[in-house]
């Protein structure tokens, strides 16, 4: 049981890692398109 909610511990922190990773492309990227 600990294994696994230390697995799924590590599957939520990734999902978060590369959401705010989206969040610093698209805010990378954007001025580019508004130029």
């Amino acid at each position: 049981m600990n294994g696994a909610f230390r697995f799924s511990f590590l599957i939520e922190l990734t999902k978060k890692l590369i959401s705010m990773v989206d969040v610093l492309i698209i805010l990378g990227i954007s001025p580019t398109f508004y130029h």
